[in-house]
């Protein structure tokens, strides 16, 4: 899910573009991924919490886990209801090369492309 605008970040590729590298990596993994588009339709700037709350609100069936990564465990407090992401919606922190990392998390390296690097440091990701 790319953000539509970001709360922190204003140098994001034009948001056509970020969706359609999403269906892009998408159609890599198979027909389970799909790209999903909400954060349009909700207010701006975009905040993690809020598009939480509305894909749960939508999918009730669903239990969402919020994936993050460890370089975006400092900044926290900067977060719009951290608290409450990390109560309701299970944080699942990634390592990173050059930050402190979790124990027992799977660091990646860093990014290699630009399309990965964009990937990475610009989507939130959900599972269903």
């Amino acid at each position: 899910m790319p953000t539509f605008n970001h709360a922190f970040k204003n140098n994001l590729s034009p948001f056509s573009e970020r969706v359609a590298m999403c269906e892009a990596l998408g159609m890599d993994l198979g027909s389970w991924a799909k790209t999903c588009t909400i954060e349009e339709s909700l207010p701006s700037p975009s905040f993690s919490i809020d598009s939480l709350r509305a894909l749960q609100a939508l999918h009730p069936e669903h239990q969402f886990r919020f994936v993050v990564g460890a370089d975006i465990l400092p900044e926290r407090h900067r977060w719009k209801e951290w608290s409450v992401i990390e109560r309701d919606f299970c944080p699942i922190v990634v390592g990173r090369d050059g930050y402190e990392n979790p124990v027992d998390t799977i660091v990646f390296p860093e990014p290699t492309s630009p399309c990965r690097s964009l990937f990475i440091q610009t989507f939130i990701f959900m599972s269903v």
